[in-house]
Formats: C-alpha cells, structure tokens, sequence
C-alpha cells in the first residue's frame, strides 16, 4: 500500500509539472521595449501570432509626466502593432526548445531608463507608488499566480542609458551585479538564468566602450549570459533594426 502511495504521488507531481508554464521576463529600456518596423521583418511570418506562446506586455516612457504603464493583455505572440523588438523571435527560439505551448513572456520595459531606475533603490516614476524594480516584481508574481507559470528567464536590455558619462559607465558593472542579485532576493526560490546584450559597439556616446568593457567583466560571473552583439546592425544610433532584433531573440532562446 505504502509503495502504491507513492508512485501516485510520483505521477501527480509528475502532472503538476508539465503543467506548469515557462515564464521569460524582457525588461530594461528601448530595445528592450522593440520599435521596428514590422514592414522591415524579412519573415513575413514573425508578422502573425504565435498562439503556442502567450506575451503580457507592460511598457512605457520614462520621460511621461504623468507617467502611464501601456497594457497589452496576455495574448498569442504578435508585433505590437506595426512594430516588433527581438520577443517575436525569442518566443518562437524558446517554443521550439521546450514546446508543448508552455512558454510565456512578461515583457515590462521602459524607453529611456538608465539601470539605477531599475535597481531595488530606484526612484520612484511619476504617479507611481513603487519603482521599476519593485513593480517588475508585482508583475511577475502576478503572472506567475494567473498563469500556472514559473520564472526561468530574465532578458535585460539596457545600456544605452548610461553612456553619457563617466561615472554611470564606469558603475555599470555593479549596478548590473546590484541588479541580477535583487531580483533574486526579491524572488526566492525560482532558479532563473539572467541573460543580457552587450551595448552595440555603434551606439552614439562618449562612454560607449566603458559600458561594453563593465558589461563583459560581469559575463564572468556565475549566473549571468552575456550576447555578443558585434555582427548587429543599428538603425539609427541607438536601437537595433528588424533583422538584427530577430537575430538577436533567437540567440537568448538559445542561451536560456
């Protein structure tokens, strides 16, 4: 009876598991927000939905006064509206390594931050009761309480922000550090991977390399994947354009 007892046990657990959805956050500023034109995708099929993968989208500017979240209810993976970041490729990358349509994506960006918005000591956006960080976090146990889902992924894209001056490029590495270790101890006990870009080498700012350089110091730490993003193209002088934001999301899938 004993042994009966636990084989169910087994298979229930077993059940529950399957069940469970692959949660992937995209957070950090305008790229990570997307802003291509999908008139440029050279796959006229990242242009449709996607409805093995579901997206809930939270994004905004940083410089609105008042500042508002723009929400998209969760839905099948689509561009938003006539624009696209890397998500549409990340979705289909993560789809085919785990498939069985249990995967979902919480994209919380904001054009226009710099990484201390985000940190646990961030300050506070306009009309807004929390900071980025702690408001990233409500969202993710929000979707994670609907949705049946369990964190394993963080995308930050971000950087563009703090080439400007020296200070912010030379704290970036910490700040980056600051960062992934909040999040952890904002969200115990889910086993996330944290995954990010590193600035396009063509980004304007006098303090570019700075942040690529504090950026590929902590891709030597444990628990962070750093992308190199050398052999993508920008479309103006600070965001990614179509083909390489498609490039750009298939590599994270494969790095998640």
């Amino acid at each position: 009876m004993r042994r009966y007892l636990v084989i169910v046990l087994m298979l229930a657990a077993a059940c529950t598991e399957e069940d469970v959805s692959r949660l992937y956050v995209i957070c950090g500023q305008s790229n990570a927000v997307g802003g291509a034109s999908v008139v440029d995708l050279a796959d006229p099929a990242m242009d449709d939905t996607y409805p093995a993968v579901q997206i809930h989208r939270y994004v905004g500017v940083a410089s609105d006064d008042p500042f508002v979240w723009t929400e998209t209810a969760l839905a099948s993976l689509a561009p938003r509206g006539t624009k696209h970041g890397f998500e549409l490729s990340l979705g289909r990358g993560l789809d085919a390594k785990y498939g069985a349509g249990r995967v979902v994506i919480l994209q919380v960006a904001v054009s226009g931050t710099s990484i201390s918005d985000w940190l646990t000591t961030g300050t506070v956006l306009a009309e807004q009761a929390t900071n980025l960080n702690a408001q990233l976090v409500a969202y993710v146990a929000a979707e994670e309480s609907a949705g049946a889902s369990r964190l394993e992924g963080v995308v930050w894209s971000q950087g563009n922000g703090d080439v400007n001056a020296q200070a912010t490029a030379e704290a970036y590495a910490s700040r980056l550090r600051l960062l992934g270790a909040g999040l952890r101890a904002s969200l115990p006990g889910r086993d996330f991977r944290f995954v990010y870009d590193q600035l396009p080498d063509g980004v304007a700012g006098t303090y570019t390399s700075t942040v690529r350089s504090q950026q590929a110091t902590v891709s030597e730490d444990p628990g962070y994947t750093m992308i190199k993003t050398d052999s993508l193209k920008l479309r103006d002088s600070d965001h990614y354009d179509s083909l390489s934001f498609v490039e750009l999301g298939y590599a994270f899938a494969e790095a998640l």
